[in-house]
């Protein structure tokens, strides 16, 4: 009998000690933000709808409490409009919190608004990661419907990093969902500006990349190493860069240097013109030759994809080096001279 005392009160011991530290101060406080009202860079329902998962975050359910809270958050015009409305309707009481954003959310509607928010997406830039750039996007939109996809979709291109830019230029997604579905796919399966950064260091350094290609193996869920399959996307992506999708994976390939000419030959893919099932030494199509002009063309000193004859002046006037009768002739019709 006495045991059963002892038990009963260890365990009125620790359901107590638990209710004490349950109740007991966190040291996080509720910090709500403020609406300003018609003008403020937050529209009234993104504003309703952070301090609502605040409320759920502390755990307030308490209706009356909420309302409370939301009504001292009204600065500005935002409290002129709130005073308005319950001068104007004395029978009307906000009792809950869906009721508080139903009866004031008209007053927050400014006339001018389209304009404004297309000026505003117009000026919003990617500063930081895609996904803030994508919250900044949403917060401004905020409830408005008088905006469709195609012309919310190229109002968000206005801001956003140039590397998913040319995503959405590939994909050309019909749906705003659709575009940001492509771009947060793509920024979790690969960091476009890092690989961007890895391809300008294999420039400056052939041997030298971040990413070692060489290395890069996709596996299935049974832990296998499966074959990668590549999909030419671009091929003139940038300067001597292929665009892959590997296994679904986007990824560019810059071939003017040895580490990516040697990833490509070793997964039977041609460096030469981009396509997988064959080798550059297989290769029919003519090489790429840098022209005058600054632009990549086929074949453009017309010899038939053959090698110049001795002494053979290219019309490159800007090298001295092409010149028969460099240095006082003393080449001139020899051969031997430096241009070979």
């Amino acid at each position: 009998m006495e045991s059963n005392q002892d038990l009963n009160s260890v365990i009125q011991a620790t359901i107590s000690a638990a209710l004490c530290k349950q109740n007991a101060p966190t040291g996080q406080t509720l910090v709500l933000p403020e609406y300003h009202g018609i003008g403020s860079t937050l529209s009234f329902k993104s504003w309703y709808s952070k301090c609502m998962n605040l409320f759920e975050a502390f755990a307030i359910k308490d209706e009356v409490r909420m309302v409370a809270n939301l009504k001292l958050q009204l600065r500005g015009t935002a409290e002129t409009s709130l005073a308005t409305y319950l001068l104007n309707n004395l029978n009307d009481k906000l009792f809950n919190t869906q009721i508080f954003y139903e009866k004031l959310s008209p007053y927050f509607i400014d006339p001018s608004y389209p304009q404004v928010l297309r000026r505003k997406l117009q000026l919003l830039s990617q500063t930081g990661s895609l996904s803030e750039y994508i919250s900044n996007e949403a917060n401004l939109i905020g409830d408005f419907k008088g905006i469709s996809d195609a012309e919310r979709i190229y109002l968000f291109k206005y801001g956003l990093d140039n590397k998913f830019v040319d995503i959405l230029n590939l994909k050309n997604p019909e749906t705003f969902i659709e575009a940001i579905n492509l771009i947060s796919r793509h920024g979790t399966a690969l960091d476009m500006r890092l690989a961007q950064n890895n391809i300008q260091k294999s420039i400056e350094s052939n041997d030298a990349m971040d990413i070692d290609l060489n290395r890069m193996q996709i596996r299935d869920t049974n832990n296998y190493e499966t074959s990668l399959k590549f999909d030419l996307l671009n091929d003139s992506y940038a300067p001597d860069t292929f665009l892959y999708s590997i296994n679904g994976v986007e990824v560019p390939i810059h071939v003017a240097g040895r580490v990516g000419r040697t990833y490509l030959n070793n997964n039977m893919v041609c460096w030469n013109c981009g396509l997988p099932g064959h080798r550059r030494a297989n290769c029919n199509k003519l090489p790429i030759q840098h022209n005058r002009n600054g632009s990549y063309s086929y074949n453009q000193n017309n010899l038939n994809n053959r090698r110049p004859p001795r002494n053979y002046n290219n019309q490159s006037f800007g090298n001295k080096y092409n010149r028969r009768d460099y240095n006082n002739n003393e080449y001139k019709f020899s051969g031997n001279g430096p241009s070979q």
